[in-house]
Parts: structure tokens; C-alpha cells; sequence
């Protein structure tokens, strides 16, 4: 497959504006004449319906619940970013534009996310006409309050129930649109197929949940607004009915599914209180704008949160990033409450937990301006702890939310061109030189599961390719297997690559993404450091050039080797690098280091890698580096 994100040519603030303005037209008597399926119907669904529909176009919606107000969208509490800039502290589309860019770890598409920045105002207004009921000020102007990742206030909210009342108008709008005849809603239906003509969806198979009877629609254009995955996990916050079905048969039928590892992992939820719990909670991340995070200074605390005094409280946000404080990304505010879990501090009976304490903001503005920001959010985690946060600090820890990875398949599909990629080395197998065996098993029994399950030999795949018609061999590693661990199967291909690209003369490409040496195979595994760096040396005795790409994350024994004696090393923006974890290093030097320590940005500033290019860019930058080298 060959993925072309459709990007439109041209500066960033304008690419999407001049694409708009230079499409082609339907005239509103042709656009009765088209007939568009919509599968799902929360947020993206109900307002992708109501508004073709207003267009003129002929809507058929399929929902899987009684109603499409059973969507799961109603679980956003906190609110809907905008740039707006009514509180007139620096906020901009642009800077809109960056958080977003940032707090996505700087792998999102920029194209996309700007037009999305620019769209916000337009959609706050539109929320507004549906009858959206967002916070006011006493003079009657919108509301906005602090959110995770910014430092401006630019979140408009529904005290903690934007993402109910944003459906609620949605839905309204939708079914205006039912009433007028432009949407034809079937609920209690499930897509079971895709139908696809020559490439593109033209229509669906639907079951009626209720009668079990089995229909085929078809039409010009299939939406799917259906959801994520996020109940691959066994504790999540999303609902049981977001099962991922309608997207899994669409992969089914050819359509790309990428970055499936890319899960958010929400800071602010409920801990698990038993085995017997089905799903999580989630806590909006909007009490981060007035809740202060912490943890007992001492590991071990078994006094109350109360009992504890503030000079033995580590408010360990406020203190690891005084900028943004307790409203860090939430990637980062996730990362750090397990940490601090993870070295024995964590509070509550399991010690999975941190304090959210709103006793400050309570002092300062008051019972009742807290209860009217949050009250309902304060109510339903006091119906299910049975704690009363006005008086005791919540407890959280982080969860399962949200859903968007690349496996060494699809890296080498989105690098390559169409159909250039034959692959070489196959059939090469681990034979446990050690008879290793752990809790989990025997390593081959391991062995042989892991290639069943992902259909690929071992963690790295190779053979040769054309990019822009320039003849490569290309290797990726597959952190799926074993974590893309280097073990003798890892550095037997890869030595094998090179001495490929050594006979051919064709410049060597390495995607890295590993933890490091396979314990499985002990100092077997060590070994392969030094043979891929012979190989390595031996492209540099024959003059071939070798590029060397390290992906998220790159550590251990693989970093120690192939992947830094390369002519080119390239890292993907926040990628990890490094060879031990930066909490091994701390204990071992007595230093504290960097909150960016190890990632692309912080080695490229100290001169460790050559450049650091996005994915979106990286074909262009691989090509001319190979021309420039050949």
C-alpha cells in the first residue's frame, strides 16, 4: 500500500484555504442526486450528517444504539479548544497551531492540524447557533477556562458536560435534517461489511440488531465516524459498544490502519477499586486547571492525605515544569504519575494513585465558584468512592481514553515505492542456542507465538527497493516482536543487508525501533553489537553510503551499535534514544537530568544526530541525501 495523505501544495497557513477555494463545485440541483452513508452517529457522525444534508445531499445514517444519544462522544467533559483569544493573553490560530503540534509529540500531520486551528472559531460559533449551552461570564460574554497543554485560557465548556451538551447539539441539528426528509436514520444497526468497487467504499452491509435481517446500501461516498479501539485494553474509559468493528472491517477490506499503538492515556481517571470492575472512569481533564497534583514526599505513607503536612507533599508537576505546572500535555502528566507510582509513593489502598487536591482553589475562590465549575464532576466521583472531594483530596491515576504506530511492514510501504520492495532473508529462525525459560514460558515456544501472531520472521525485515526510483536496500526493525530486541536473528540480517548493499552498491537505509539486546540470548546477543558493527565498517571500507533512522524508541544495545556509526543518523521528532533509561542514569550519576533528555530535539542540540525530520518529510529528505552521498 502506498499512503498519500492528500496534502495540498503550498505555503501551511494557506494550503487547505487554496484547495478549498480551487475545487470544483456541485450545484445544489446535482447534489440531490448524490447519496452519502454516514456510519455512526456521535460528534463526527450527527454534525458530517446535518451539515451534507443542509448542503443538499442525501443523507442515510446507520447507528448502533437506540438512539444516537448513546454515543460515547458524551465522555468529553472539559471542554473544546478555539482561538478565540477572548481572555486576550496571546492566544492566535498559530499558537493554537503549535500546542496542538506539540502535544501530539510533534507526529501529527501539520497541514491537517492548522486548517483545524483555523476551522475552531467557526465551530465554537456553530455550537453556539445549535444551542450549545457554554459557560458565561456575568456580562453575558463565552466563558474560558485553562486546559492541559497551553499556557492561554482558550477552552469553552459546559460546566463538566461539553462533550453531552456538544452531542445533545448535534443531534438536534441532525434531526432537524431527519424531520425535512435530508437524513434517513436506521438505529440498532451494525455495519458488517464494507463494499468496495474498484478501490473506493460505494456502500455497506448493515444488521438490524432488533429483526437480525440483512440489507446492502449503497451509495456515492461511505463516512465512518465510528470510533476507537480503546477496549483492546481490558480497563478502559470508553463504553463496551465502542468495539472498533465498522473500522476493522474496513482494514479488513484493504483500507490502511496505522498507528495503532498511538493510545492516549488519560491522567485524571478514577483508580481500579477491584477485579470486578468492567471499565474506568474518566475525571475531566479540566480539574487540572484548579486541582493541585501530588504524592507524599516519603515512599511508603500510609497517613491520610489530610494528616499529611504541606512540607512532606512533592506537588512533582508544579515542581518538574514550573511553566505550565499542573496543566502539562497529558502524555507527560501520565508518564509522571506512574513514576512517581513506580517508586513507592503512590497513594490509596493499591498505591496506584496520586492526589488531585482542590483545597487551594477552594480557599481562594470559594465552595461555591468550585461547585459551579465542577459540581457534577464532583458528585459522580463521590457517588463512586464514596469520598467527598471538597473535603479530601480525589485520587487518579492514569487510563485508557483515546485512540489514533508503524510496524516495520508499513514503515517500509510508506518509504518505498509502490511495489519496488522485495523482501530477502526470509525463514531465518532463533533455535534458543540457550534453552531459556521464564515464568512466561520457554524462549522458543515465545518464538514460534510471536511469528504466528505477526506474520514476520523475527523483529527486523529487509530486502532492496526503489525511493524516487533510486535503487535502496532498506532494513526496518518491528518493535511488536520482543520488543525489536537484537538477538542472533536481528544481527544475522542485518549483517546480511549490508553485505547486500555492499555487493549491489546500493546506499543501506535502517529504521531502528528496539529496547535493546534480547535477554533470551544473553551474551549471544551482546555479540551481535560488535558483528553489525563490522558490517558497518565494511560499508565504510567499500564507500556505500548507510542512513541510519532512529524511530520511537531506539535504546540499548542498538543504540550502542549499527545505528550511531552510520554516515547519516536521522531521528523522528520525540523519538526516545538512548542506551540505558534516564532513571538508571540519574541513580548512577547522582544528577538530575533534563526533562527532554534522550529525546531527537535534545540530541540533535547536542550534536548527537545530523538532523530530525518528520515522517512527512522524510521521503523528500532520504532522496536527496542519497543523491547528494551516491
Amino acid at each position: 500500500m502506498r499512503l498519500d495523505s492528500k496534502v495540498p501544495k503550498g505555503p501551511l497557513a494557506e494550503k487547505w484555504s487554496n484547495h478549498k477555494f480551487s475545487m470544483k463545485l456541485v450545484n445544489p440541483a446535482n447534489r440531490r442526486k448524490h447519496k452519502v452513508i454516514v456510519v455512526g452517529t456521535g460528534l463526527a457522525g450527527s454534525s458530517a450528517a446535518a451539515s451534507l444534508s443542509e448542503m443538499g445531499y442525501n443523507v442515510h445514517v446507520f447507528c448502533i444504539h437506540d438512539t444516537p444519544r448513546r454515543a460515547h462522544s458524551i465522555a468529553a467533559q472539559g471542554g473544546i479548544n478555539a482561538a478565540k483569544n477572548y481572555q486576550n493573553d496571546g492566544d492566535s490560530v498559530y499558537r493554537l497551531f503549535y500546542d496542538t503540534i506539540k502535544g501530539g509529540d510533534y507526529r501529527s500531520r501539520e497541514a491537517n492540524v492548522y486548517r483545524l486551528a483555523e476551522v475552531s472559531v467557526n465551530i465554537i460559533d456553530q455550537c453556539v447557533a445549535q444551542g450549545v449551552p457554554f459557560a458565561r461570564e456575568y456580562g453575558g460574554l463565552l466563558d474560558n477556562r485553562s486546559f492541559g497543554g497551553a499556557q492561554v485560557s482558550r477552552t469553552f465548556y459546559a460546566r463538566g458536560q461539553t462533550g453531552q451538551q456538544l452531542l445533545l447539539g448535534a443531534y438536534a441539528a441532525m434531526s432537524k435534517e431527519i424531520g425535512k426528509g435530508g437524513v434517513t436514520l436506521y438505529p440498532r444497526s451494525e455495519m458488517l461489511d464494507l463494499v468496495v468497487v474498484d478501490g473506493v467504499a460505494r456502500g455497506v452491509i448493515i444488521r438490524d440488531l432488533l429483526s437480525g435481517e440483512i440489507k446492502c446500501h449503497s451509495a456515492d461516498v461511505v463516512l465512518l465516524c465510528t470510533g476507537g479501539y480503546g477496549n483492546v485494553y481490558y480497563l478502559s474509559t470508553n463504553a463496551k459498544a465502542c468495539n472498533v468493528s465498522a473500522t476493522f472491517r474496513a482494514y479488513k477490506r484493504g483500507a490502511g490502519f496505522a498507528n495503532p499503538c498511538y493510545v492516549q492515556i488519560h491522567p485524571t481517571c478514577i483508580p481500579v477499586a477491584g477485579e470486578f470492575q468492567s471499565k474506568l472512569t474518566l475525571m475531566s481533564e479540566s480539574l487540572r486547571n484548579d486541582g493541585r497534583v501530588w504524592v507524599p514526599k516519603k515512599d511508603g505513607e500510609t497517613r491520610s492525605a489530610t494528616q499529611i503536612p504541606e512540607d512532606e507533599r512533592d506537588y512533582f508537576l508544579e515542581r518538574k515544569y514550573p511553566s505550565f505546572g499542573n496543566l502539562v500535555p497529558r502524555d507527560v502528566a501520565s508518564r509522571n504519575a506512574k513514576v512517581m507510582c513506580d517508586e513507592g509513593r503512590g497513594v490509596g489502598l493499591s498505591k496506584q494513585a496520586v492526589y488531585l487536591d482542590f483545597s487551594d482553589a477552594i480557599n481562594r475562590l470559594g465552595y461555591d465558584a468550585i461547585s459551579a465549575k465542577y459540581g457534577n464532576l464532583f458528585e459522580m466521583y463521590e457517588k463512586i468512592t464514596g469520598e467527598n472531594p471538597y473535603q479530601t483530596p480525589m485520587r487518579i491515576f492514569p487510563a485508557v481514553h483515546y485512540t489514533m504506530g508503524v510496524d516495520a511492514v508499513t514503515r517500509i510501504d510508506i518509504t518505498c515505492d509502490e511495489g519496488s520492495f522485495v523482501q530477502t532473508g526470509k525463514k531465518i529462525v532463533s533455535k534458543d542456542p540457550l534453552s531459556f525459560s521464564d515464568k512466561q514460558g520457554d524462549y522458543k515456544t515465545k518464538i514460534k507465538q510471536t511469528r504466528e501472531k505477526l506474520g514476520i520472521d523475527d523483529a527486523i525485515i529487509y530486502g532492496t527497493g526503489k525511493i524516487e526510483q533510486l535503487p535502496i536496500v532498506i532494513a526496518a526493525m518491528d518493535f511488536r516482536f520482543i520488543g525489536g530486541s537484537m538477538g542472533c536473528v536481528v544481527g544475522e540480517n542485518l549483517y546480511r543487508a549490508m553485505s547486500l548493499a555492499i555487493k549491489k552498491k546500493y546506499p543501506l537505509l535502517v529504521f531502528s525501533c528496539s529496547g535493546g539486546a534480547r535477554m533470551q540470548e544473553g551474551l549471544l546477543s551482546l555479540m551481535q553489537m560488535a558483528k553489525t558493527c563490522a558490517g558497518a565498517e565494511n560499508m565504510n571500507n567499500a564507500k556505500v553510503p548507510f542512513l541510519s533512522i532512529f524511530t520511537h524508541p531506539t535504546m540499548g544495545g542498538v543504540t550502542a551499535s549499527f545505528a550511531s556509526v552510520a554516515d547519516v543518523m536521522i531521528g523522528e521528532p520525540g523519538a526516545h534514544i538512548g542506551f540505558a533509561g534516564p532513571r538508571v542514569i540519574e541513580q548512577t550519576v547522582k544528577q538530575k537530568l533534563p526533562p527532554d533528555f534522550q529525546t531527537s530535539e535534545f540530541l540533535l542540540e547536542n550534536g548527537f544526530l545530523d538532523m530530525v525530520v518528520h515522517r512527512t518529510e522524510l521521503r523528500k529528505t532520504i532522496t536527496q541525501l542519497i543523491r547528494f552521498l551516491s
